[in-house]
């Protein structure tokens, strides 16, 4: 088994956009203290992108939580 990740520090936060062996990507983020909580983010039906790397950016600072977006639909795009 194999992830692939680019880690970001986003100031005291650490950040990671990985790629499971299934193909499925996710944005994981933690505080660089111990987080107070987790929460799992499941995307809509227009997937993981920009929006929810900043909501678990926002999430991770504000509420100290280690927060983990999931790509929802890994390999499809939706239909124009």
């Amino acid at each position: 088994m194999r992830l692939t990740a680019t880690l970001t520090a986003f100031g005291k936060t650490y950040a990671m956009r990985i790629t499971l062996p299934s193909g499925t990507v996710a944005e994981i983020a933690s505080p660089a203290t111990p987080p107070t909580m987790g929460l799992v983010i499941a995307p809509d039906i227009w997937s993981l992108r920009p929006l929810y790397d900043e909501m678990v950016e926002r999430l991770v600072r504000e509420w100290r939580m280690a927060v983990c977006a999931v790509e929802p639909f890994p390999g499809r795009t939706l239909a124009a």
